[in-house]
């Protein structure tokens, strides 16, 4: 039941500045259903959270929000959580299992 999780090495500004796009690549679990996935931007005080599409290459969606962020270094924290059992493997105990993972990223 391995998995590999990375974020991308830049997140991306939105043209007007208002935005930042935080991106990763994550791997299936097999006979595991993906049902959450979050991602959290810490640089300094600035902070920013939300949700990510739930793909193999994903992104933040909606982008997070861009103030109080610098061109540099910050810190990305993410959690999945995958069912195990249920629907994704009929007769098989359900239970849930959650990832997470942090690394540092540039913002650019």
């Amino acid at each position: 039941m391995a998995t590999k999780i990375n974020f991308d090495e830049f997140a991306n500004r939105s043209a007007d500045g208002l935005t930042i796009t935080v991106t990763g690549v994550s791997t299936k679990i097999d006979g595991a259903a993906l049902v959450a996935r979050r991602v959290a931007l810490q640089q300094g005080s600035a902070f920013a959270e939300g949700e990510a599409t739930l793909t193999g290459q994903w992104a933040t969606d909606p982008p997070l929000e861009a103030a109080g962020f610098e061109t540099g270094a910050a810190l990305a924290l993410g959690i999945e959580t995958h069912l195990m059992g249920g629907r994704s493997n009929p007769g098989a105990s359900a239970s849930y299992v959650t990832a997470t993972w942090a690394e540092t990223i540039e913002i650019r």
